[in-house]
């Protein structure tokens, strides 16, 4: 396929009616998640006294209230990302009335209301618990989905009538009668879900599956695990899952503690037992400034990118995704469900991946063993996870540049359309 028929492709997708919803709702949405990507990066990579910065500047020492200011960030974050599905569902639903030209404040309200019910469960076993993860941002994309689905409902069985333009009595009570139809619906296809999640939840089969998911990868992880693993997170990242797989010290505890002891034990990285654990080797390689090695598009964006207002957006967001927090960045420019930028989110990881094994495997860098920092920089991760190689900082460097080349093509394609889409939208307006 030729690049002109590329952009008239992609260009055509982007009218479909979701994709314009999901997009919508990502842009309004992305000063809230900036701000939580700020309070994150603050409180956990700059004023954590067990962070890399927190370490090099001995906080402890001259901030020793620095848990207070945590603290408050940290409640910044959970009202921001930690609710943003929740956030996403209202919005979502608002603008699709709107794109149906039957907006209606009651479908925000109820998309809200029934996402709420269909999550809410106060009891777990024989505990009442009531977990918060499904309004956060790795449920985003479904949050967007049950807007519009509501938001749909609505345009179809509720009232015509705009409640910000009618706000007499009468007028608000004929409102509520003419969208009592749209709202019997929702709440039923909401109750319904909420019972069947209750079933699964009282039995525990979430936790279960979880469980097994976890003890199989501590089992029989290796280097073509890794790379599956890689390849499934940057997909389900792009799908608007982000964080569907954490790469941490706690999934792979028994390999990163064996593999550790084996070199302070021996001194040596002879015969080591697990040479690619999944949590070093993707942390130091595929996520260079986030899943998908998105540091490599802000360059690339500031490169070559003419649009002042793409620009703007990388600009914001270079702080948090130099500490690999790219949430601002996957729905600013966006990157969810953006099918311009799917090949180099998928290939850079995977790419980078094999370039850092193949060094690992020539000798030109040990094995990644030594524990990283909370709120290590991505740039810098291989090079503290191989005990102050020099050559980790270098290969970093290296992996970037080639990540930058990779992007740059893409990055031409994206300001093509948005052109394209542009033009075509003053056209429709004259």
């Amino acid at each position: 396929m030729d690049e002109e028929r590329l952009v008239k492709t992609i260009t055509k997708y982007r009218n479909y009616r979701f994709i314009q919803v999901l997009r919508q709702t990502m842009l309004i949405l992305f000063p809230v998640i900036l701000i939580g990507a700020f309070s994150w990066t603050l409180s956990n990579c700059i004023f954590n006294s067990d962070s890399l910065v927190g370490r090099l500047i001995n906080l402890n020492k001259w901030f020793p209230q620095s848990w207070f200011l945590r603290t408050i960030l940290n409640d910044i974050y959970t009202v921001t990302t930690g609710f943003l599905t929740l956030y996403a569902t209202a919005i979502s639903a608002d603008i699709t009335t709107k794109l149906y030209n039957h907006r209606n404040l009651y479908a925000s309200i109820f998309a809200a209301v029934s996402y709420l019910l269909i999550f809410h469960h106060s009891i777990r076993g024989n505990q009442q618990v009531i977990e918060m993860q499904y309004y956060t941002a790795f449920w985003f994309i479904i949050g967007v989905l049950f807007g519009y689905g509501v938001g749909l409902i609505f345009a179809k069985f509720g009232s015509k009538k705009d409640l910000r333009k009618h706000v007499r009595r009468y007028d608000l009570l004929d409102a509520i009668r003419e969208n009592s139809k749209a709202m019997v619906i929702t709440l039923l296809i909401a109750l319904f879900l909420h019972v069947v999640f209750a079933g699964i939840r009282t039995a525990n089969l979430d936790t279960r599956a979880y469980q097994a998911i976890t003890s199989f990868f501590n089992q029989h992880s290796n280097y073509w695990l890794a790379m599956l693993m890689a390849l499934i997170t940057t997909l389900t990242g792009w799908l608007g899952f982000p964080g569907s797989l954490i790469f941490n010290n706690a999934v792979f505890n028994n390999e990163s503690l064996i593999n550790l002891n084996h070199v302070l034990q021996n001194k040596s990285y002879v015969n080591l037992p697990y040479p690619f654990t999944p949590s070093g080797f993707f942390n130091a390689f595929a996520t260079i400034g986030g899943v998908g090695c998105t540091l490599a598009l802000i360059i690339s964006i500031l490169i070559v990118s003419h649009s002042r207002g793409e620009q703007r957006i990388v600009m914001w967001s270079t702080l948090p995704a130099i500490f690999n927090a790219n949430l601002p960045l996957m729905l600013g420019i966006p990157i969810i469900f953006n099918p311009i930028f799917i090949i180099p989110v998928v290939v850079t990881p995977l790419l980078n991946m094999f370039l850092g094994s193949v060094t690992i495997g020539l000798g030109l860098l040990p094995p990644l063993v030594y524990p990283v920092p909370a709120g290590t920089p991505g740039i810098l991760t291989p090079l503290v996870a191989s005990g102050g190689n020099w050559v980790g900082i270098l290969t970093t460097i290296v992996l970037l540049v080639i990540d930058v080349l990779v992007y740059i093509p893409f990055v031409k394609i994206a300001e093509r359309v948005e052109w394209q889409v542009l033009l075509e939208s003053e056209q429709e307006h004259e």
